[in-house]
C-alpha cells in the first residue's frame, strides 16, 4: 500500500527521489551535476527538495556518514540549554 503522499507525487518529483537515493556528487557544484540528467537546472532541484521537505514527503535531506569508517562512534546526545545561552551552548558542543 503507497503512503498518502506517495500517491501525489508527480513525474519529477518521483525522478528526483529516485536520482538522490546515493552516490551524491562530490564537485564544486553538486546540485548542478545532479539536476542535469532530470533535465532540469539546480535552482529548480533545489525548489522542488524544499518544496518536498515542507510537504513532509521527505523528512530530511542530507548526508549518511558511516562514522565507524571514519574512525568514530555514532553517539545521539540531547540537552537543555536556556535558550539566552543557546548559540554559546552550541558553539561549545561543535567545537
Amino acid at each position: 500500500m503507497l503512503e498518502p503522499h506517495a500517491q501525489t507525487l508527480n513525474p519529477l518529483d518521483q525522478a528526483i527521489i529516485d536520482r538522490l537515493q546515493g552516490d551524491f556528487p562530490l564537485c564544486a557544484y553538486p546540485y548542478d551535476e545532479a539536476a542535469a540528467p532530470l533535465g532540469i537546472d539546480a535552482d529548480t532541484l533545489m525548489a522542488r527538495l524544499d518544496t518536498l521537505l515542507a510537504r513532509r514527503v521527505l523528512t530530511r535531506f542530507g548526508p549518511m556518514f558511516q562514522v565507524e569508517r571514519m574512525g568514530g562512534a555514532f553517539v545521539l546526545a540531547a540537552l537543555a540549554a536556556p535558550e539566552a545561552r543557546f548559540a554559546e551552548v552550541a558553539e561549545q558542543v561543535n567545537a
